[in-house]
This record gives structure tokens, sequence and C-alpha cells, in this order.
């Protein structure tokens, strides 16, 4: 039933969010990789430098990478806040799920003419603004085969 994600600063990065290790990647639950883990398996990473100015080293899948074929069905963005806590890290979950055969988009607000917001930007003055973006985003989709 879902067609696409919009994962609006989503939990990261992968393999050492904030919360702690996700040995799956980007979660702490199994997903269905191809090739699949074994039972009690967990991806193997590597060490990634920073892409950029303002932006963390990270980790994606050690290769050859297992791919994530229900998310690869699907258009995925990414959005990031200019002013939040993970406007340095957003970028690594981008690159994982590519690597896993995703069709994947990094929509950081900034390049879009939106400035300033922090990580609740649902919360702020011009969430309609951010909420109009993601819905033209959402229409610009070929969404039939997803």
């Amino acid at each position: 039933l879902v067609r696409a994600v919009v994962a609006v600063e989503p939990l990261g990065p992968p393999f050492a969010a904030i919360s702690g290790a996700l040995p799956y990647g980007i979660t702490h639950a199994p997903l269905s990789f191809d090739p699949p883990l074994a039972e009690g398996d967990t991806l193997a990473s590597a060490d990634q430098p920073s892409p950029g100015e303002g932006l963390v080293a990270y980790k994606v899948q050690a290769e050859p990478a297992r791919r994530l074929p229900n998310l690869a069905q699907m258009p995925i963005v990414v959005v990031t806040a200019e002013a939040s806590w993970m406007a340095g890290d957003n970028h690594a979950m981008v690159h994982f799920l590519a690597q896993a055969g995703c069709r994947v988009e990094h929509l950081r607000l900034e390049d879009r003419g939106i400035h300033g917001n922090g990580h609740a930007m649902q919360l702020e003055r011009n969430s309609d603004q951010i909420a109009a973006l993601l819905s033209g985003w959402i229409g610009e989709q070929d969404l039939t085969n997803s």
C-alpha cells in the first residue's frame, strides 16, 4: 500500500544513529535484504569520508552491498532543514539507500529557497510552504508501478 517514502530528517546516520547502533544500517529491526541476511547476522559497514564542508564522515554497507528490494520499488525523498542538527548527516542516509538500489533524492530546503528551518520544521511558521513543497514532490512521482 506504500507508494513513496517522504523521510523528513530520518533517524541516522546509518549504523551509528544518535540513539545507538543500527545493526541493519538504517534500522534496529531486520529488513528484507537481497541477498538475505542469515538469522542473527547484521550488516558489515565501510567508512566513507566527509563529502564536503559541514558534512560528517559516514558509513555505508561493505561491498558487495545488499539491496533493499521492497524499498527499491518506490521513490524516496530525504528532507533536510538548513538549521537542523541533522543537516550535517542526512546525506549519509541518502548514500546508504542509493547503495542499496533505491531511487532516492535528497531535498535540502535551502536549495529550494526555504531558509532557517530546524528539525521540527512542521511546527515552524513556514510549515505550509514546506508542506506544499513535499506535496509537489509527491505529485511529480510516477506512483503507478510502486
